[in-house]
This record gives C-alpha cells, sequence and structure tokens, in this order.
C-alpha cells in the first residue's frame, strides 16, 4: 500500500566531504506521495518514540532526536506537507524545506533526473582514489602529472551535468545537458 501511494522523491545534497563523516553533509529530501499521512503512521509503529513528534499537527520543521536516526551528531528536521514529508539534514536548510516540499513537479513522465556539480564530482572522486590509493615510490610518473593537470582543466572549467530519464511512447528516452563555468 506505500509504494501505490509515492509519486516520487527529490533530493539536493548540498555538500559531500568523503573524508568527513556523514554527520557533516547537508541536503534536503522529499518524499512525494498521496497520502503522507499513511508514511507517518507507518513511521510510528516502526520507530519507538516517533509518534511524540506529532508531524501531522506541526506547521515547521521538527527535530528528529538523534536516537531516533541512529547517526551521532547528524541534525535531522522533518515536515509534513499535503503531498509530502520533507528531511533537512543540517540545521541550515530548515528554512528552506516546505519550499523544496512544494516545488512544482516536472510531470512529464520523468522516471528518474539527476543534477551535480561536476567539479564537485571531480574532487570527490581525487579523494577517493587517495584514501584507496597504494603508495607509489615517491616518484611521480609523467602520466600522473599530465592526468592531474587534465583534471585540474575539468574541475576549473566543468560545471553541472544534468541526466534525465524518461518515458515516452517510443521508449525509454535519456538525455544529457553540460554546462561549462
Amino acid at each position: 500500500p506505500m509504494i501505490n501511494t509515492l509519486l516520487g522523491v527529490r533530493v539536493m545534497l548540498n555538500d559531500l566531504d568523503p573524508g568527513a563523516a556523514i554527520s557533516e553533509g547537508n541536503g534536503l529530501m522529499a518524499v512525494h506521495v498521496d497520502k503522507p499521512e499513511m508514511f507517518v503512521g507507518m513511521a510510528s509503529m516502526m520507530i519507538p518514540g516517533f509518534e511524540n513528534l506529532d508531524l501531522a499537527n506541526q506547521k515547521e520543521p521538527v527535530r528528529i532526536p538523534p536516537e531516533m536516526t541512529y547517526v551521532e551528531g547528524l541534525d535531522v528536521f522533518a515536515l509534513m506537507g499535503k503531498n509530502a514529508i520533507g528531511l533537512s539534514f543540517g540545521e541550515q536548510h530548515v528554512k528552506d524545506l516546505e519550499g523544496f516540499m512544494g516545488a512544482e513537479s516536472q510531470d512529464d513522465g520523468t522516471l528518474l533526473s539527476v543534477s551535480y556539480d561536476m567539479g564537485k564530482q571531480m574532487e570527490i572522486q581525487a579523494a577517493l582514489a587517495e584514501r584507496f590509493l597504494v603508495e607509489s615510490d615517491g616518484e611521480q610518473s609523467v602520466v600522473e602529472e599530465y592526468s592531474e593537470a587534465v583534471e585540474q582543466v575539468y574541475t576549473d572549467m566543468l560545471d553541472r551535468s544534468r541526466i534525465n530519464v524518461r518515458l515516452n511512447p517510443d521508449g525509454l528516452h535519456i538525455d544529457t545537458d553540460l554546462t561549462f563555468k
């Protein structure tokens, strides 16, 4: 029954540092559903103490107690709207949560739409590569120097990438748009 009322999910991840704790990230999430009360009711049955939040009668985002999130140091705020349940990860986005939940749907058959900062993605990839990199003999090869130079040029010139996956009468349609700085 919960899946039948699901209309979509919107996530905005503002910051992610692969070297930092997950509690240092921040962003917003909205689960768009036909009957948000049903989702809140299910959460109240599965998460001890959730029923005490009384999301249905709140006008402002409510801080979820840390013992409910199971992630130490992660500040999560929740709000229930007419057709969505929203979460703010980090206190800095609490003021944006209601507007994020109320953003207009594309309503164009979109199955998945992803937009991301390509420079930040390159930074995350580099940090992950460093974390799992085998130590070298101390001398940097010409290939490594060239690779780092190309990576820096890409980071400096690339802006955002957006991928849209839609269903249309002809089948699956995938669009990719790139923007540059």
